[in-house]
């Protein structure tokens, strides 16, 4: 029998081999990939850090910002209160009139910066005395000193001085609260960041890289080749039409290969046939030339 040619017709060596050469995986086996919750997890959580960092840091720089200037304020706010207090003491301080200098310290305290306010005369005596500092308000305190001048007529004289001590207390509230007040917006940013980061990988990468994995544990257990229903113009659309495309060549190198199968068959058939026809053929020959030889030594 003459041997056949490795090379078939419509089949070229150099190709791959098809998947159906490749042994499949038992039906119980999944190949190993990567866990897209797991895949969710890192986007989500890459995302949220990238908009917490920046976000607690603006925060954070606006309110120093914040707490600077309003400190600023309170330092000019004090400069003139204790300008405009000072003037108005003369008068009491010249004829010393203890009710009305302390009637004045504690208008001035009703304000809620200042904590103490005294008023001592040019030697240094304290002559009134409104509030105290605390501990606490010790380590946040703007005092200032300013002279009291009374005008006596045909000059000015310095009689005292005004101290006045104020605190960064309302300041510093004031910021707390705007901080629970912007942890609660910065919190409700985040949560629609995560929800709006969430539907961009699902739209985006979970769901066609659900059904690009699906087609593949389908195409691994010789269920069926779909194509994966997917259009994009970004780089998973490309992946998914190159898959596509991977499985249509497949598929049709495997029909090619039974087309091959069966025409090799078919062609072993045929040669078989022609091969027994030639034996009989050979057979007969040889048994003609038996009898004609044996009649041949029988008359001779």
């Amino acid at each position: 029998m003459t041997r056949q040619s490795a090379t078939m017709d419509g089949v070229d060596s150099s190709e791959p081999l098809p998947a159906a050469c490749v042994p499949a995986l038992p039906e119980n086996e999944e190949p190993r990939t990567t866990n897209k919750r797991s895949l969710r997890f890192k986007f989500l959580a890459f995302n949220l850090c990238l908009a917490l960092v920046p976000t607690v840091l603006l925060v954070v720089a606006w309110e120093y910002f914040a707490y600077s200037t309003a400190l600023q304020e309170l330092e000019l706010k004090v400069d003139e209160v204790s300008e405009i207090q000072s003037e108005i003491l003369g008068a009491p301080v010249w004829n010393l009139e203890s009710d009305r200098m302390e009637l004045i310290l504690h208008a001035i305290l009703k304000d809620s910066d200042f904590v103490m306010a005294i008023v001592n005369d040019e030697g240094g005596r304290e002559l009134a005395r409104s509030g105290t500092i605390t501990t606490a308000d010790a380590a946040h305190t703007i005092a200032t000193t300013s002279s009291i001048v009374y005008n006596t007529g045909s000059d000015r004289s310095i009689i005292g001085e005004l101290n006045l001590v104020a605190t960064d207390e309302r300041i510093v509230e004031l910021i707390m609260k705007r901080l629970s007040l912007d942890f609660f917006i910065v919190l409700l940013w985040l949560t629609a960041g995560a929800c709006s980061a969430w539907v961009a990988f699902r739209r985006t990468i979970e769901t066609p890289l659900s059904r690009l994995l699906d087609a593949i544990h389908r195409a691994r257990r010789q269920l069926d080749r779909k194509p994966v229903e997917w259009s994009s113009d970004d780089e998973m659309g490309v992946v998914v039409s190159q898959f596509n495309d991977m499985q249509a060549r497949q598929e049709r190198y495997e029909e090619e290969l039974e087309a091959a199968r069966s025409n090799l068959e078919l062609r072993v058939k045929e040669r078989t046939e022609e091969l027994v026809n030639a034996r009989d053929e050979a057979d007969a020959a040889n048994n003609a030339k038996t009898e004609f030889l044996a009649v041949m030594s029988h008359e001779l």
